[in-house]
């Protein structure tokens, strides 16, 4: 006698034996497309850090009072503070030139402690942008692909 599908198995996806990816493959393809991933195919980049419980609190405040995702908004305040950054340099000097070099700096490793040179510039406290007022959101994030609703 032969069955006929239930709707659950019939909107599963065939299993990996017939041709079909794997959690695994589908996840590697996704990764592999990220280094140019983006409208200007400029790339994504992947960051792993762990920050305080009050930089992750503050960013989750920032996030929800802006409706935005916590990824918009450490994009925004990072660009936001290298464009300030950048406004500050000559493009002919080599200061400008060391700013933009990715080359790592002496102790910024994860076997060292972090040095730093006497002229280097410390981070200022306040932040040098200035505050994001409610006329003032960070860009607005795209919606996600499988809900059709904001992150």
């Amino acid at each position: 006698m032969t069955t006929k599908p239930t709707a659950v198995a019939a909107n599963r996806p065939p299993l990996a034996g017939n041709g079909a990816k794997t959690s695994a493959q589908r996840q590697a393809a996704y990764r592999s497309r990220r280094p140019t991933a983006g409208p200007d195919h400029n790339g994504e980049r992947r960051l792993t850090v762990w920050v305080s419980t009050g930089a992750a609190m503050a960013l989750a405040r920032l996030a929800r009072r802006y409706q935005v995702t916590q990824r918009t908004m450490v994009e925004h305040l990072l660009t936001a503070a290298d464009d300030d950054v950048l406004r500050t340099l000559d493009a002919d000097t080599a200061e400008f030139d060391t700013y933009l070099s990715l080359a790592p700096l002496p102790g910024n490793d994860h076997h060292a402690t972090t040095t730093t040179a006497p002229d280097t510039p410390t981070i200022p406290r306040r932040p040098l942008t200035p505050h994001l007022s409610d006329n003032n959101h960070p860009p607005q994030p795209a919606k996600c692909r499988r809900t059709g609703h904001h992150d």
